[in-house]
């Protein structure tokens, strides 16, 4: 899965999608952290 080279295309053509993503990849990011301290809020 060449993520790279997507994102690249998604911020040249589809810069709102591209926000858009952003944002969700970061929601994922504060959900995976709290997975990693066991589960706590």
């Amino acid at each position: 899965m060449h993520s790279g080279q997507w994102l690249g295309q998604a911020a040249t053509h589809q810069p709102v999608m591209f926000g858009r993503c952003i944002a969700r990849v970061w929601a994922l990011v504060g959900v995976l952290k709290n997975v990693l301290k066991g589960q706590s809020p």
